[in-house]
């Protein structure tokens, strides 16, 4: 009778860590990237993969149906086709709030960490970070945005925040004169392009510079490509 109970016992606890277990999906388009994820991660009982995609449709279309059993997501920054992970985090309509989201790059600077957690990313981190400290993340997650390297707790984060802030804020037509200005030529060429007048350009630019809280062009200029608003 005691040998039934340790067996009830045992089977309630394997039940119980199993439903534990965080499920993962990677979403990168380079495969030995994902083999080597599915190698680090399946050496950690409380982890398990459920799904891999070197394609960004066909993620979606795995998300579409099994978002509530998704609990991380690993998402390239830069899939095939111009793709980014940024912009696939958009064509998501409604994101699982239990969903743990981490955008995976090669490369991980300031801009590129302001942009993820904008976009509702919970980290932004490298492919460069230690085995150990991934699988901690994944298993636990972390109680606010983390970006590895360590990049936003920096000074000059704040003015990225502010740029992006006020670039949303442009309206339509800021965005054509301020396309115009990053060209770099005069008020009155831009505005004949534009078939408008002088005085209708300087008020376009005027409310770009109060938007993104700056006094001249060259100080825009500078702004935008110090921070890689210019490609």
């Amino acid at each position: 009778m005691g040998i039934g109970r340790k067996r009830i016992r045992l089977n309630i606890a394997i039940c119980n860590y199993l439903a534990l277990k965080r499920r993962i999906v990677i979403c990168d388009d380079h495969q030995v990237v994902v083999e080597g994820l599915k190698m680090i991660l399946q050496t950690n009982l409380n982890l398990e993969i459920v799904g891999t995609f070197l394609d960004a449709s066909e993620f979606l279309v795995y998300w579409s149906i099994h978002s509530d059993n998704i609990d991380v997501v690993i998402m390239d920054a830069h899939l095939k086709n111009d793709v980014s992970g940024l912009e696939i985090i958009k064509k998501i309509s409604s994101i699982n709030k239990t969903t743990y989201w981490v955008l995976f790059s090669s490369f991980v600077d300031k801009y590129l960490a302001v942009q993820a957690k904008k976009n509702g990313f919970h980290s932004c981190i490298s492919k460069e970070i230690p085995a150990a400290r991934l699988i901690q993340l994944l298993e636990y997650g972390s109680s606010g945005f983390y970006s590895f390297p360590d990049l936003l707790d920096r000074p000059e984060v704040h003015i990225i925040e502010s740029v992006l802030e006020g670039l949303t804020q442009l309206t339509k037509t800021e965005k054509i004169v301020l396309n115009k200005l990053k060209e770099g030529k005069r008020s009155k060429e831009s505005a004949d392009e534009l078939n408008v007048s002088v005085h209708t350009f300087e008020t376009h630019k005027k409310n770009i510079f109060r938007k993104l809280n700056v006094n001249s062009t060259t100080e825009l200029l500078s702004l935008l490509d110090d921070y890689k608003f210019i490609s």
